[in-house]
């Protein structure tokens, strides 16, 4: 039983040195900001899904013609433009 409550005094120092060393004043301080980001950060998921759930992908697109099916009605529209370009300068 003592050589586990030493180990854990042992890693409990380690803890307390890592906290300290990425500018923490000791472990509390550490958890009280890791909460507090991890809420903000549950908060903000939160907003995302619903937004996605609103405005996401596949919500209020336009009909949209393929890459594809523009690439095969580009000859087409460039003859009806080029004709449209003609009837004006004729009129």
């Amino acid at each position: 039983m003592t050589a586990k409550n030493e180990e854990i005094d042992i890693l409990k120092v380690g803890l307390s040195g890592s906290a300290k060393s990425c500018g923490y004043q000791n472990v509390q301080k550490f958890y009280a900001t890791y909460h507090k980001s991890y809420s903000a950060y549950a908060d903000y998921r939160e907003q995302a899904a619903d937004w996605e759930k609103a405005y996401g992908k596949g919500r209020h697109m336009q009909d949209r013609e393929s890459v594809l099916e523009r690439l095969k009605n580009s000859p087409k529209k460039a003859a009806d433009y080029q004709q449209q370009k003609t009837v004006k300068s004729k009129g």
